[in-house]
């Protein structure tokens, strides 16, 4: 007789406790990657303004840079809070780190215009 294959059980889920725990913690390294000091914090609310800066946005339109920018965030996270399945929720983190990485890139260029303007 062949022995019955191991049946591993997957976990479906992810607690509502793990999914804002890892949406906070990949925020937070965004933030501290992004922010080139404790003043940069107050700048937090144009953060978008890194990923749009990359994909050509004119920074004049400050109404609809800040819209348009925080939208998909705002997005990704009612989405990722609200789904239980974890293949869901990694697949929306995914886009999540995507994006922040990309804003990222876009806002330590910004600064260093900045710098090299004064």
């Amino acid at each position: 007789m062949c022995p019955e294959p191991k049946v591993t059980q997957t976990r479906p889920e992810l607690s509502f406790l793990r999914r804002c725990g890892l949406w906070l913690a990949t925020w937070a390294v965004a933030l501290i990657i992004t922010v080139p000091n404790l003043k940069g914090v107050l700048l937090i609310w144009v953060f978008p303004f890194g990923l749009l800066r990359l994909l050509g946005w004119p920074s004049e339109r400050y109404v609809v840079v800040f819209t348009v920018g925080w939208l998909p965030y705002v997005v990704l996270t009612v989405a990722a809070l609200l789904t239980r399945r974890r293949s869901t929720y990694f697949v929306i983190y995914s886009i999540l780190c995507a994006l922040l990485v990309v804003n990222v890139v876009g806002c330590r260029m910004m600064f260093a215009e900045l710098k090299d303007a004064h």
